[in-house]
């Protein structure tokens, strides 16, 4: 969806200008495009921002002038839509913005349901056959000791556990929230796509053929999560 395409903008631009600092002007921007598709949802990649950061010791970019300068585009993206609203609308805007679709949403059971294990359920018809790959792969990664020695670093490590973790806060922060609309899981897939992607890219450096069985075995793995996905769109996915 659109919020999740600037959640992972912002991220993005975040990584990029740990070498690049021009690219950190477009964080803030990423997120109040965001905030009018989704409003606070988009916020929720800030703690992922900062566990980036945390983990590859990159904080420098928090005092850059581009960073600060795209927050001063991001108040002129978000402000006069807002603005015009509450002249427009008055109190019942902020009623019905705030006290709605964000409170009532998070402290509300909207859907009928809210099962602590709803959206773990629903990793596994949802992410077919890429839940069995994610686990095969990580599973593999784990016994270290099939690793050369200049591949079993913290580096390593983190590089796959990040997006990994970062998908579960997602998990968690909706299962944490009453309303388990089913849509709501969306920001948690790309990045266990990433950790996919990164798990494989390793791999490819210990078996140079590993290329080759990607090339091989992903059309018809692409074509097989497709066919899951649009099977269980009718009956999982509720309209909001």
């Amino acid at each position: 969806s659109s919020v999740v395409a600037a959640m992972l903008a912002a991220l993005f631009f975040v990584v990029k200008g740990w070498k690049s600092e021009q690219y950190l002007f477009w964080v803030f921007p990423c997120l109040a495009v965001g905030f009018l598709f989704k409003s606070v949802i988009v916020l929720l990649i800030i703690p992922v921002i900062l566990f980036y950061s945390l983990v590859y010791r990159e904080w420098s970019y928090v005092k850059n002038k581009y960073l600060w300068r795209g927050f001063i585009l991001s108040l002129a993206i978000v402000i006069p839509w807002h603005l015009m609203e509450w002249i427009q609308h008055g109190t019942l805007f902020w009623d019905r913005y705030l006290g709605y679709n964000v409170f009532q949403r998070t402290t509300s059971t909207l859907t009928g349901i809210n099962n602590r294990w709803d959206y773990f359920s629903m990793l596994v018809p949802w992410y077919v056959p890429w839940n069995l790959v994610l686990v095969i792969i990580i599973g593999y990664l784990a016994d270290i000791h099939l690793f050369p020695r200049q591949l079993t670093s913290k580096t390593l490590l983190w590089n796959v556990a990040a997006p990994l973790i970062a998908a579960f806060f997602f998990v968690i922060v909706f299962t944490l929230a009453r309303t388990h609309l089913g849509a709501y899981i969306m920001p948690a897939f790309p990045f266990f796509a990433m950790g996919i992607a990164i798990a494989w890219h390793y791999l490819s450096l210990i078996f140079p053929g590993a290329k080759n069985v990607l090339v091989f075995f992903a059309p018809p793995l692409f074509i097989l999560g497709a066919v899951f996905c649009f099977s269980l769109l009718p009956i999982k996915v509720p309209s909001y």
